[in-house]
């Protein structure tokens, strides 16, 4: 059970996840109408592709793919470990995931591949972030496994099993944010388009500027004492 989550933690988790929902919106609207959050089904969309030998599909897919691979690669060289913790480098993941978003407008205005491979990359950086609290895995990119731990904590209080409230508070959390996030992307992509990418490039470049900011403070108060 979770026994206690910082609030900083709270709020940046469902930042992340309210700026992975509004990414995946836009996507989906976008001409390639492709899913960059997660690969479940560009993998299996590659798999058809490549049955059919439609290879220019393939090569596509296989690209979005590698680059949400190679996100993930670069987040573990940065940040180097999974359970949450203060210490650890998350800011410069998170500026390096707004370069990366502000980057994916100039791909997805000219109707390149290059807009979606960027907006891949970065949402593979951000799901590299997953972290560990106390037995709770916060995912902020897709829900597939939020909706899953839901739903077994809530199998296991039926079961008559302890009720987690805290984790399942959590989890409801990410799930409304991302919710939330994917509704104000469709307003905001009918109006400035591909520009909607900017505000989670916000988002994330200041929750990474804050941090910095915010483990500098402690770090400072602990050489202090």
């Amino acid at each position: 059970m979770i026994s206690k989550l910082p609030k900083w933690a709270w709020v940046g988790a469902s930042a992340l996840t309210f700026s992975a929902g509004l990414i995946n919106a836009v996507a989906f609207l976008g001409f390639t109408h492709g899913a960059v959050t997660h690969v479940t089904g560009e993998i299996s969309g590659l798999s058809i592709a490549l049955s059919k030998a439609d290879w220019l599909v393939s090569r596509h897919l296989l690209s979005v793919v590698l680059a949400f691979f190679f996100g993930s690669m670069v987040c573990g060289v940065i940040v180097r470990d999974s359970h949450l913790k203060i210490g650890r480098r998350y800011g410069g993941a998170l500026i390096l995931e707004s370069f990366l978003l502000c980057a994916s407008v100039a791909g997805f205005k000219s109707n390149s591949i290059n807009g979606e491979i960027l907006a891949s990359l970065a949402c593979g950086l951000q799901n590299a972030m997953a972290s560990t609290y106390s037995g709770a895995i916060i995912r902020t990119t897709h829900m597939t496994g939020i909706v899953t731990d839901l739903g077994s904590l809530i199998g296991q209080w039926i079961s008559g099993m302890e009720f987690d409230y805290r984790k399942a508070c959590l989890y409801l959390l990410l799930l409304i944010s991302f919710l939330t996030g994917g509704c104000i992307g469709v307003f905001i992509f009918k109006i400035i388009n591909y520009f909607a990418l900017l505000l989670p490039a916000i988002i994330t470049g200041f929750a990474g500027f804050l941090y910095i900011l915010l483990r500098w403070v402690k770090l400072s108060r602990s050489e202090l004492c």
